[in-house]
């Protein structure tokens, strides 16, 4: 194969690749529902192995003076 009818082979190639029409899309579905994956963390969460367990410490309090219950606000550990 000579250097000129390579060229044409991958310009040929390339020009029909970008003539051919694009793989279509999935069609959105009608009436999908959602469903909620929400979780309750609690110290005994399971993690994967080796990753920190799950921990929530009192940072401040909240008092009902500012709105808040009196409580602690927690963050995560």
């Amino acid at each position: 194969m000579s250097r000129r009818s390579l060229f044409g082979a991958v310009g040929a190639a390339a020009l029909a690749a970008s003539v051919a029409p694009a793989t279509a899309s999935a069609a959105p579905t009608s009436g999908a529902s959602l469903v909620d994956l929400t979780h309750v963390l609690t110290p005994g969460f399971p993690v994967w192995p080796g990753a920190q367990q799950f921990a929530m410490r009192p940072v401040a309090r909240i008092g009902t003076h500012a709105g808040g219950s009196g409580g602690p606000c927690r963050t995560l550990a």
